[in-house]
């Protein structure tokens, strides 16, 4: 029986090898990683906001870094969570087309959409280069610290979310190859 592509083992079926153990334990650290950090970015939000809140209204000191950590560890929050998201495969997909294509065809329309998305990412990734030389030369206002550690969670991710669709990629076509295989014998 063939492994599952969720699980991704190493496996020689008819010349086709699997994503080997050693891949499979990188990406799912890698997405351990990406939902302990969203979740520790949320938890920061909600204490930092909460003692915001707490301190304006009942003792009358203002936290003013607050909003604007709040806001830099939103766009982090959301970033990493897409990481996660599209590694749990939970964004939106309008399939009910394309599942009712061939098999072949069905194929070659989701590899094309991931040669597109990872396409977008690249250039993404290229661009954000430019814009972190532009963070590490500005100061954030309230917090005092340069802009480039906050800045750089969008290119990190972005990284992360192109590994990932890389990984789909690699899913897809061993899941193609298994599938031919087994319909050839």
């Amino acid at each position: 029986m063939e492994p599952s592509l969720r699980e991704g083992r190493l496996r020689k079926t008819g010349g086709n090898v699997m994503i080997t153990p050693i891949l499979r334990k990188f990406r799912r650290g890698i997405h351990r990683i990406c939902r302990w950090y969203c979740i520790l970015m949320l938890a920061g939000m909600l204490v930092i906001v909460g003692m915001q809140v707490l301190l304006r209204n009942l003792l009358g000191i203002p936290m003013p870094w607050a909003e604007e950590s709040s806001v830099y560890m939103m766009i982090s929050l959301a970033v990493f969570g897409s990481v996660f998201v599209l590694s749990e495969r939970g964004h939106l997909y309008v399939e009910c087309f394309i599942d009712r294509l061939p098999f072949r065809l069905r194929a070659l329309l989701k590899a094309l959409l991931l040669l597109v998305q990872a396409a977008f990412i690249a250039l993404i990734l290229f661009h954000s280069a430019g814009a972190l030389e532009h963070a590490a030369r500005v100061q954030a206002v309230s917090l005092g610290i340069s802009m480039f550690l906050p800045s750089l969670s969008i290119p990190v991710a972005f990284a992360l979310i192109f590994l990932e669709t890389l990984f789909q990629f690699v899913d897809l076509l061993l899941h193609c190859f298994s599938k031919s295989a087994r319909g050839a014998s």
